[in-house]
């Protein structure tokens, strides 16, 4: 009784464990000022990956004997698991001939049976099928958010800044709407968005700050939707 009772314990950690870590949402957060800002992370843990941190400056204690002759064993290690990988490589490769060589042989000796499977109108048919009702139903899940989208544009002169302004404002009104449409978009502030034309500037500039958020139980759900559409359509093709 107390084992059972221990075990149910145990499953109902991993259970617990499994609900909190697919309750977790994937981050990516873009923002370009300056410089453009590209940050990741799931749950709790963000990490910037751009822009890249400075490099560290050359410290001499780190180029003693006994350092550089880490740093040589470290170097022959990550060259002999090159080698082996470039050796599995190549004979990966020769099994992959060897094997189609093989193919070929059979499919020459067969005059009389049964033909080859390939590909049908109808399968292509599902498989598209498949992507449009999956595809929106992917993005749905999809949480973003628009802090700053604040566009100015300038051109050579003021006819071409007057095509930039009308090209990328109406590009930017069917960004929102796709983003509308398509995602589980937070409302946007009033101030949040503006595109405006300065005839006097050079340069077009772009400030934005722009969030998407995806909890992990969603791709698992599309993941799982893929697996039983692909069973189901293995069970009709036999």
């Amino acid at each position: 009784m107390i084992v059972l009772r221990i075990l149910l314990y145990i499953l109902l950690g991993i259970a617990a464990l499994l609900g909190v870590i697919l309750s977790m949402r994937l981050k990516i957060y873009i923002r370009m000022t300056d410089t453009f800002g590209l940050r990741a992370g799931l749950g709790p843990v963000v990490l910037t990956l751009a822009p890249a941190k400075p490099k560290k400056p050359v410290d001499l204690k780190d180029f003693t004997y006994e350092k550089h002759q880490k740093r040589l064993k470290k170097e022959q290690a990550r060259a002999r698991k090159k080698a082996e990988k470039a050796e599995q490589k190549k004979q990966a490769k020769a099994l992959a001939k060897e094997a189609e060589k093989t193919a070929r042989e059979e499919a020459a000796a067969e005059e009389n049976g049964e033909p080859v499977k390939k590909f049908t109108l109808e399968a292509i048919l599902d498989i598209i099928g498949f992507v449009l009702e999956e595809f929106p139903r992917f993005t749905s899940y999809i949480h973003t958010e628009i802090r700053t989208l604040d566009i100015t544009v300038a051109g050579k002169d003021a006819a071409d800044c007057a095509k930039k302004y009308g090209i990328i404002a109406q590009l930017t009104s069917y960004l929102l709407e796709i983003l509308d449409n398509g995602t589980a978009l937070k409302p946007v502030k009033a101030d949040a968005v503006a595109v405006r034309a300065d005839f006097l500037a050079s340069k077009t500039v772009y400030k934005l700050d722009i969030r998407i958020r995806l909890r992990l139980f969603s791709i698992v759900r599309v993941g799982f939707h893929t697996l039983v559409w692909f069973i189901r359509t293995k069970i009709k093709n036999k």
